[in-house]
């Protein structure tokens, strides 16, 4: 939601929103690029990246000769550019630790209380959930779970921000179809504890 999109820092959410298409759009379409490469060149991630950032330097410094050869013939001698680091934003890294953090947490608590049978309710939804995800992670390998995460990160929030209310309006909508039936699922259950382990 909204709220959740301005806590990402401001590059990152500028992406996602595709502020600039352009640059957005060359990310994407490198996103995609790298895991058909994964997925179908014979790469590995590291291989891969090892070798992307050696072709990075390489047309760089062709650049770089090129532009300083030109400069030189039509100005003379120019000094030579500054270079301009990547930077990782500590403060962002920081919050982004916190939050997986605090996640990982309530996932281990979720998991507790559920081995130890605290209530029906989430002894049931607890197995089922996870017999779900032990499913779907037979269909999809890791890679293709994590391009199917990518691509949902440059898709979503895009479609939300430009279908705000049309999509918060099924939401609600489906929501109460979920209480509903999930109100109807606890009704059948048995009113009593199950026991302790």
């Amino acid at each position: 939601n909204k709220t959740k999109m301005d806590a990402l820092p401001t590059s990152l959410r500028d992406l996602v929103l595709f502020k600039d298409p352009v640059f957005s759009g060359i990310a994407f379409g490198f996103f995609n690029v790298f895991f058909y490469l994964i997925s179908y060149g014979g790469y590995t991630v590291l291989g891969l990246i090892l070798f992307l950032a050696s072709f990075h330097i390489l047309v760089s410094v062709i650049f770089l000769a090129g532009q300083s050869a030109y400069d030189k013939f039509r100005h003379g001698p120019q000094p030579k550019p500054a270079p301009v680091p990547f930077q990782v934003d500590g403060q962002a890294v920081s919050k982004l630790v916190d939050s997986l953090v605090a996640h990982f947490n309530c996932a281990c608590r979720l998991y507790a209380e559920t081995q130890t049978c605290q209530s029906a309710q989430k002894c049931i939804v607890g197995i089922l959930a996870l017999y779900v995800s032990s499913k779907v992670s037979q269909w999809f390998c890791g890679v293709t779970l994590l391009y199917l995460a990518g691509l949902l990160f440059f898709t979503v929030p895009l479609a939300y921000t430009k279908n705000q209310a049309l999509i918060d309006a099924h939401l609600a909508q489906a929501k109460a179809k979920l209480l509903e039936v999930h109100a109807m699922a606890l009704s059948k259950l048995p009113p009593a504890k199950l026991l302790e382990v």
